[in-house]
């Protein structure tokens, strides 16, 4: 297996699925600059707590089609 950093984590992946706690290291991991990063065609599936995305960011990069769907 091989590891890979976050940002390439984000830029490689069709689906992301999320399973991280709520920490505040992972406060807003997912903000606008890491939706900017994620294919057009990406899904991000977040079984986490809610703070993990940052919400606005979430609709913006929605609205401006920077990511595909989330559930």
């Amino acid at each position: 297996m091989t590891d890979v950093g976050f940002e390439e984590l984000l830029g490689a992946s069709d689906y992301l699925s999320i399973h991280v706690p709520l920490t505040a290291e992972t406060r807003h991991l997912f903000s606008y600059q890491a939706f900017q990063k994620m294919k057009q065609t990406a899904f991000v599936i977040n079984t986490s707590r809610g703070g993990v995305i940052d919400s606005a960011a979430l609709l913006r990069a929605l609205d401006e089609g920077l990511i595909a769907a989330r559930g």
